[in-house]
Order: C-alpha cells, then structure tokens, then sequence
C-alpha cells in the first residue's frame, strides 16, 4: 500500500481472486446507473425503436414483480454473486432448520446504506441458502421504485426479487407452505442513521410486516447481519441544514433518499463509493409463531 496526499493507494501486486471481487463489486454497484445509461442509448437509436416499444409494453403489463419474480438458478448461481460475497467477505450463520411446510416473513437489520450483506445473501445462491433451508424459497423485497427501471428490474426478476407492497407479500405467501419474504425493516429511515460501530434500528414505527404475519399466517424470523453497517461510513447532515431537508423531500416523494456516505473506489482505500472490506455475520434467529397480541 502506497500512501500519496493523505490517500491510501492499492498496490499493484494484488492477488487475481481479489481483482475479481472488487470487479464483481463494481459491477453490481453501477447495475443501476448501467441500466440507465442502457435505457437512454436504446431511446436515441432509432434502429432499436421497435424494439424498445414492444421491451415497454411488455414492462407496462409484466407484473412478476407481485408474485415473486422469475427466479433463476442459472442466474442467482453466477460466479458475478460468488466474487460479491467473497469481497466482504459474507457469511451467512443457520442457528435452526426451518420447517418447510411453514411459511415465513424474515424482517432483516440494519439496513445499513445499500443492505448489501442482504442481496450477497438472499437475493443469490452464493452463499448456499438453498442448502441451508432446504424446500424455503425465500424472495428479497425491495422499494416498488426500483421495478419500474427499465432492464434493472428483469435483473432483480430474475434474481427472485419482488416489491415491498402488500400485494406481493400476499401473493408470494399464497403459494402455500416453503414460501418466504425478507423484509429490510428499517427501510430508507435506518439508512440514513448507518454508522460504523453503532446500529440505530427503526422498529417502533414499523410494524406492517408483523400485522402482514397475522393475517397470512407466516412466521416471524429476526434476521441480523453484523457488520453491515461497517462496509460504508456516512456524513450524517444536521436537522434543518439544506441537505437534510432534500433528503427528506426525496424520501418522502420516492420512498428512498440518498445517504451522503463514502467508502473506498478501485483504486484507493479511504476514498469513494466502493464499500470496504468488512466481514458481515447474518444470523437468524428462532421463528415467533403466531402469538402476537397488539
């Protein structure tokens, strides 16, 4: 490590698998921006007009994002997750079986800023958790929002996505028994409180999911993944100050917010929008059947 103007360079001689990582990491932290970039290249050739029209009406109508998406074993087994779960590196912890004839609402903390120990996690197949909760299909919900992105959507299908709404859980939980949601409960809120060493959860006011147990039936599972908060600090801006007050106008216009965070990039290690190298320990506890009284 080379250490220029108060920056921590990368050295030259690093191993291959290493390379890979950070390069799986790069890849699936601009999907989003890729997919925008894609989208506007499509719209101003007019040779892939035709079928730019037919890709938009088909996402007009498409609505596999309600019902659990279109999971692919091909593609949550890509050796692009395998390299992103390396990086951290992340580990994810059985404390118990869980009975496949149940079905399951899994409620995820911390947040963190992109919840990225969750997607190494239960958005692929990277970490075994088909193995590991053998006849549990479990589907990562994420912000509505996002589905609505042109080619960054059929990624997030593919990998087994679906919306946060009230609709998909129903739906995905009326499948019957094996069926299961994880739920990141603190949402945009618990993001912008991500600090290393501390975990600032927002539980108080988030209890749609446990009254979505009730009424479908599901079991409770706590999820949390230690160090998640790690892998990126942030600059937490003062009640009042400008920034503050656009971050709460984006949040509470498109459900998500921009945390004003940093980390490290290809080529220097305290500096950028990468996330560090920090482990993250998930670990899931017992399910809370259904004896809940408010």
């Amino acid at each position: 490590m080379t250490k220029i103007f108060g920056l921590d360079f990368a050295p030259l001689c690093i191993p291959m698998p290493r390379r890979l990582q950070t390069l799986a990491v790069l890849i699936q932290f601009t999907l989003l921006f890729q997919s925008l970039a894609f989208t506007m290249f499509v719209i101003v050739n007019p040779f892939m007009w035709p079928i730019t029209a037919i890709y938009f009406v088909y996402m007009h109508f498409d609505r596999s994002y309600e019902n659990g998406g279109r999971p692919s074993k091909w593609f949550r087994n890509l050796p692009l997750w395998h390299y992103l779960a390396a990086y951290f590196p992340v580990t994810l912890h059985r404390e118990q079986e869980l009975d496949s004839s149940r079905k399951y609402i899994l409620g995820y903390h911390p947040h963190g800023i992109l919840s990225s120990g969750a997607v190494a996690a239960f958005a692929t197949d990277a970490l075994g958790v088909e193995d590991l909760f053998p006849g549990i299909q479990i589907h990562l919900l994420g912000m509505e929002t996002f589905f609505r992105i042109p080619f960054y959507r059929d990624i997030a299908v593919l990998l087994g996505c679906s919306s946060v709404s009230k609709t998909s859980i129903k739906n995905i939980l009326s499948k019957g028994p094996g069926k299961a949601c994880l739920i990141v409960v603190g949402g945009a809120q618990e993001a912008l409180l991500t600090k290393p060493e501390l975990s600032d959860l927002v539980i108080k006011d988030r209890r749609g999911f446990v009254r979505m147990a009730m009424t479908t039936g599901a079991d409770l599972v706590p999820v949390f993944g230690f160090g998640e908060n790690q892998i990126f600090d942030q600059a937490i801006p003062k009640e009042g100050s400008i920034f503050k007050k656009f971050q709460d106008k984006v949040k509470s216009s498109f459900g998500f917010t921009f945390p004003y965070f940093y980390g490290r990039n290809v080529f220097t290690y305290n500096f950028g929008l990468l996330p560090l190298r920090k482990p993250i320990n998930i670990i899931g506890k017992s399910s809370i059947l259904q004896k809940l009284i408010f």
